[in-house]
Formats: structure tokens, sequence, C-alpha cells
């Protein structure tokens, strides 16, 4: 064998051997830059879906029935309802408060309201359809009398709910009826009240400076004297009409249910 074999052989033999343990496994330095982007990457996004779905609440969805009175409306009413293109608003912190414990907000008396204890003004007014309905007709029941604004976000989270509860307390004799206290016109009222399917009436408090979901009015006349200044506002009355308890914003099911059954029972 000649010097240069024994030369190149003495190198192979000599050579350095292959690394071994956590050096032979070690991935380039770019594939591990490229999965720490992905795994950032990822957090990025699920922190942004979290964010924007806390910060944007899913709107109410439509009610799966309708009323019979909405049902069988003119077509007038209904082409004109079409047309003021009404859908469910909504903003960050709405609808939160409406499956939490009774004792969950504050229950002190609103003092701009009416007073508990006394009568609640008597009136009559028309449903979108023209029917005639007068707080007189519910006397020897408990009334969620409620005060609303067809675009108002919180009033549109309430309805789901009180249309949960009017259907459940009815056998317990206890109504509901609902007031627009914002001058909004019928087809205004209407379009709100069936996209809700709500079971009780929605009256049309007609105000000199009409109002509907896409333009504030103001108030009318019934919504004046029951001094209403924010959507949506509550009064429970008992079987005399006597208003029992007040409250303004969204509520509770469990405290409007638990100051109904007080306001049928007496207790």
């Amino acid at each position: 064998m000649g010097k240069a074999a024994r030369r190149k052989q003495d190198r192979r033999v000599t050579k350095p051997p292959p690394p071994v343990g956590n050096n032979a496994t070690r991935p380039p330095a770019r594939l591990v830059w490229f999965a720490t982007s992905g795994i950032v990457g990822v957090i990025v996004v699920v922190v942004v879906i979290l964010l924007s779905t806390k910060s944007s609440p899913k709107a109410p969805p439509p009610a799966a029935s309708v009323s019979a009175s909405d049902a069988s409306a003119s077509p007038a009413l209904i082409s004109a309802a079409q047309a003021v293109g009404f859908h469910p608003t909504t903003e960050a912190g709405v609808g939160e408060v409406e499956g939490k414990p009774a004792d969950a907000v504050s229950t002190a008396a609103d003092t701009n309201l009416l007073p508990v204890g006394t009568t609640a003004p008597a009136f009559t007014l028309e449903t979108p359809q023209g029917a005639k309905v007068s707080l007189a007709s519910y006397r020897g029941h408990a009334v969620l009398l409620e005060f609303f604004a067809s675009w108002c976000p919180h009033c549109n989270a309430e309805s789901p709910h009180l249309r949960t509860l009017a259907t459940s307390l009815k056998a317990k004799g206890i109504r509901f009826l609902s007031v627009n206290a914002d001058g909004e016109t019928a087809p205004s009222v209407y379009a709100f009240h069936r996209y809700y399917g709500l079971p009780y009436p929605a009256l049309v408090d007609p105000s000199s400076h009409a109002g509907s979901f896409n333009s504030p009015g103001a108030a009318g006349p019934v919504s004046t004297d029951y001094k209403i200044a924010t959507f949506p506002t509550f009064y429970v009355l008992d079987k005399t009409g006597k208003i029992t308890w007040t409250g303004e914003g969204e509520k509770p099911d469990a405290l409007l249910r638990q100051e109904l059954l007080k306001a049928e029972t007496g207790a």
C-alpha cells in the first residue's frame, strides 16, 4: 500500500464520529423559526376570535312563530314594515344580566319614575293593526308594563326573555303589555313585534315628533305620563292597578318573575 493510500485511510479512521444525543436530533434553525412563528400565529388568531366574540354579542334570532294577529296583518302594514328594514341591534355588554339571579342588580327604586304605591295612569292605545287596548281591561291581573324602542339594543336583548316569561306566567294570571316610548310609527312597532313573535300587545304611542327604527322620535303622551327616559323601563302593577315595582334597563328574568308573582299574590 502506497503512502497516499495510507494517508487517505488514516483520514477515514480519524474522522470525528457523528454527534449523538440531543445534537443528533436538533432541527435546523430555520425549521425552529417556522414552528415558533406558527404557534404564535395560532395564539394570536385565538385571542382575536375570543375578543371579537366578547365585544360583538350575537343578535337575538327571530321567533319560530308569530302571534295570530301579527300573522293576519294587512298586506299594506306588512309591506310598510318590510320597508322599515328592522333588524335586531346589539352592542357590547347587552344581554348579560337576564340569566343571573334576582339579586344580581340593584333593585333600588328609580326616583324619576312614578312612585311605588300610586295608581298607574289610565290609557287606551292602539296596536299597529289598529286594535284598541285599555290598561283598565287588565284589572284583576298582575301586569308587567314595558316601555321600549325598537332600535334600543337593551330592548332587543330583553325581548326573547320577555316572550318566554309571558308564556310561562300566563297560567298564573299574569299579563304583559308593551308601549313604544319613542313615538314610533305602526310599521316600525309591528316589524319589531313580529320579529320577536311577542305573545302580548305592543302599542303605538303617537308623538308630534314621530320616530322609527331608523330615526329617533320623541315620547308620546302616555310615555310622558309615565316619565320614561330610559329604554327599557318596567312597571309592575298589582291586580288593582297600583304600581308595586319599577326598574330601568335590562333586568334578570328571575327578578321580573319574583316581582310579578309578588304582585299577583299580594305578598
